[in-house]
């Protein structure tokens, strides 16, 4: 039952009965039930399998030499897990792959998925393509997030976060790169959080769900709380939490736990 809701993601929908019972029989997969604040990667760990989340959330964390972590983006359900360090040439995580809430995990061997002859050429091309799409939107994602760190002030940062978030909805006939996105590329912003059609990816804010998306009056569910929107803006928490204040209080906007409503 669960393998069966890896059609639901983007990277494996639309695939027929056949190809898909051919990719279920022949590529080594392992299912993962995880808690909150489970650590399911180490920064520097090697890797060989490639994870469709079914369930719940995980964030990306980067550690640093000095004791600051920050998070660099959120995958959402349905959003495809360390595409990137398979590809690399060290094949290993430059990032820690950590819970914020409890859910599952379908893992599958890549080397199985993109050049083992049980799975069907047609459909092995096909995967392959959609994964360098998912590549690409993450690199997008990078080059929103890095626009949000180039502002100096924290209410600027904030604001930043949001303005992609909320003026990036839809995009590239609504493919929506569902996970993988960050206010970001992935059609950025989105929460198009998987689903077939919906380029399965890796969310930096775990996107929009739900709310009028056009600037003013956007509802963004952030998918995090104010200690991981503080590492992922790369500020202190208390800085964060007195700008969401003044911002409240000067009616610019308005939020709830990890839902913040731009007026």
């Amino acid at each position: 039952m669960q393998l069966e809701m890896l059609r639901n993601s983007w990277l494996f929908g639309g695939l027929t009965d056949w190809a898909f019972a051919r990719i279920c029989s022949s590529v080594r997969h392992r299912v993962q039930d995880f808690e909150k604040k489970s650590v399911l990667i180490h920064q520097g760990d090697q890797v060989t399998e490639i994870g469709v989340l079914l369930k719940g959330n995980l964030l990306s964390e980067k550690y640093h030499l000095n004791g600051r972590v920050q998070i660099i983006r959120i995958f959402s359900p349905y959003s495809v897990v360390n595409l990137d360090a398979v590809n690399s040439s060290s094949g290993v995580s430059s990032t820690t792959i950590a819970s914020n809430k409890g859910g599952s995990i379908v893992w599958l061997s890549f080397d199985d998925l993109t050049r083992g002859e049980g799975v069907p050429a047609e459909t092995r091309n096909m995967i392959l393509k959609r994964m360098m799409t998912i590549i690409a939107d993450d690199n997008i994602h990078l080059t929103y997030k890095s626009e949000i760190l180039a502002v100096h002030t924290v209410r600027g940062r904030i604001l930043a976060y949001l303005g992609i978030v909320a003026g990036n909805t839809g995009g590239a006939g609504s493919r929506s790169s569902g996970g993988n996105n960050a206010a970001t590329g992935n059609n950025a912003a989105t929460g198009n959080n998987g689903g077939v059609g919906s380029s399965g990816g890796n969310n930096i804010a775990a996107g929009n769900k739900g709310g009028a998306m056009n600037g003013h009056g956007a509802a963004v569910h952030i998918g995090m709380n104010q200690e991981e929107f503080a590492q992922y803006l790369c500020v202190d928490r208390s800085s964060l939490s007195l700008e969401l204040n003044k911002l409240r209080r000067d009616g610019i906007i308005d939020f709830d736990k990890e839902n913040i409503l731009l007026k």
